[in-house]
Order: structure tokens, then C-alpha cells, then sequence
């Protein structure tokens, strides 16, 4: 990795851990309510992963200061933390790859011991499109941590709705190995589904913004043919588009049903969803 590249992470993780361990310059003789106050507070509790502070901190700003870009990537990490993403944790482990694990069972396995709240990862991620709506015209720095926020978001919903011993392993039932584990609507709903794909397609398209080396994970090989298709079952960031397309609804279910000929799912074998099981 070249020395810029190694810069531009620094960079950014400075501003997804708002690193700042400073003293705020504004105590004790001024006035705590300022912005300017609850900002360096907000900044102080995330340092220390008091989340909860750090978000009532900002929304007991004022409505400009709020809508600062600075100020919403400040609560986009505090929303991220309280969903239970470390983005430096996160991308030491997602850089190093998912090596012969199927994808999916990767990303749902990285949860196990972490505390989460996926309506959390969720709140993030809008936060960050508050500012840029698509990943047309994001920063580098911004889109860099949608990547890793994105699949995070994947693998969180999958570890909360599927993996609910926290085992690492699909719960057997409903998801016992049968061609139908994920085709149904009864083991997985729409709603729920259209958020988990949204998530690889969050990371697959702020990859376009991306300039800095992401190791050994290569998304788009990783899931290869599976990707296939018009529309491709990977490549769009809005659930609320994904939910609207059955066809899409379908290949994704797909995806997570299989782990052949792509390395990707959750069941053994190839089953194909049918979309009679999820209309």
C-alpha cells in the first residue's frame, strides 16, 4: 500500500473515531449549551464509545449545526458504534478476507461476541445519505466507510434475524439445510431481506469512490457469478427499490440459499428459490 493510500486511512479513521482526547477548550467558564460545546462534548463521548451521550449531544444542537457535513459524520459514527461497528476492528478483519468461508456465513459470523442494534446501522447509513443521497459524488472518505458500513449492515441483520443463539451458524430450524430455508417468506421477510441486500449494495457501489487498498476483500470476485444478471442481485443501495422488484427479491434469496457454484450462502447444496414460496 502506497504512503498516500496509508495516509487517506488515517485520515479517515480520524474521522469515523473523532479523534480528539483534548481537553474542551470551551470548560469550565462558558457556555456548556454552545454548539461549539456539544460538539467537542459529542466528540469526547464517542472516544470512549458512550454512543448514547454523543448522539443526545448532537441533536440537542441546533438545526444548522446539525446539518453541517462535519456534524452528520460525527453522528453517522456514534449511530454505527451503537449498532455495534468498530470501523477499525471491522476492516482488519474484512481486509484480511473471508478466506474459504462463504461469504454471507462470513459476514454474519464477525457479531458473535458484540453487542448490536441493527436499527442503528440503519440510522447511520441515512445519515451519511443525508448528505450525498448515492454514492454519486460522495467523498472518498465517506464512501470508504459506507463500504465497510454497508456490509457490517449485511452482516448484522443476518447475525440478529438468523443467527439468533449468536453461534455463528444459521439457526437449524427454520434454516436446517432445505431448499426452502431462505425462499420463504415465513423464515425471512421482505422487509428485512430488502435491507440485507441493500447492505452489499451499499459496498459494491461506494467501491467506485474508493482509492485506498482493501486487502484481500474483493467484494465483486467474492461473489462472482451470483452477481449475474439484469438487474444484478448485488449492485443497488436503496431497499426501497430492491423490495419492488420480485425478480431481484428472488435471485438475493437465491444467493443466501446457496453455497455452490458460487461461495457465497447460508445452505448447503445449490436448492433454487422458487417465488411462489414469497410472492
Amino acid at each position: 500500500m502506497s504512503a498516500f493510500a496509508k495516509t487517506r486511512i488515517s485520515l479517515l479513521l480520524s474521522f469515523v473515531l473523532c479523534l480528539n482526547s483534548c481537553a474542551n477548550v470551551f470548560e469550565p467558564t462558558s457556555n456548556k449549551r454552545t454548539d461549539e460545546a456539544l460538539y467537542e462534548d459529542a466528540v469526547k463521548a464517542n472516544n470512549t464509545a458512550d454512543f448514547d451521550t454523543a448522539i443526545a449531544k448532537i441533536l440537542s444542537m441546533s438545526t444548522a449545526k446539525q446539518a453541517e457535513k462535519v456534524t452528520k459524520e460525527l453522528l453517522a459514527a456514534a449511530y454505527a458504534g451503537k449498532c455495534g461497528f468498530n470501523f477499525v476492528s471491522f476492516f482488519v478483519a474484512a481486509t484480511a478476507g473471508p478466506g474459504t468461508s462463504p461469504f454471507f456465513y462470513w459476514l454474519m459470523s464477525q457479531w458473535t461476541t458484540i453487542s448490536t442494534n441493527r436499527t442503528y446501522c440503519k440510522l447511520a447509513e441515512t445519515t451519511i445519505k443525508s448528505i450525498t443521497p448515492t454514492y454519486l459524488g460522495r467523498s472518498a472518505d465517506d464512501s470508504l466507510f459506507m463500504v465497510f458500513l454497508g456490509l457490517a449492515k449485511t452482516g448484522i441483520y443476518l447475525s440478529e434475524l438468523v443467527d439468533t443463539d449468536r453461534n455463528g451458524l444459521a439457526d437449524n430450524p427454520p434454516y436446517d439445510g432445505s431448499a426452502n430455508s431462505f425462499c420463504d417468506c415465513a423464515n425471512l421477510g421482505k422487509t428485512d431481506l430488502a435491507e440485507i441486500a441493500s447492505g452489499v449494495g451499499i459496498a459494491i457501489a461506494n467501491l467506485a469512490n474508493v482509492t485506498v487498498s482493501l486487502g484481500s476483500l474483493d467484494i465483486v470476485t467474492l461473489l462472482g457469478p451470483a452477481c449475474a444478471g439484469t438487474p444484478s442481485p448485488c449492485a443497488i443501495e436503496d431497499e426501497s427499490l430492491i423490495l419492488a422488484d420480485t425478480t431481484f427479491m428472488t435471485a438475493f434469496r437465491g444467493l443466501l440459499n446457496s453455497t455452490s457454484p458460487a461461495n457465497t450462502g447460508l445452505v448447503s447444496g445449490t436448492p433454487t428459490c422458487n417465488p411462489l414460496l414469497c410472492p
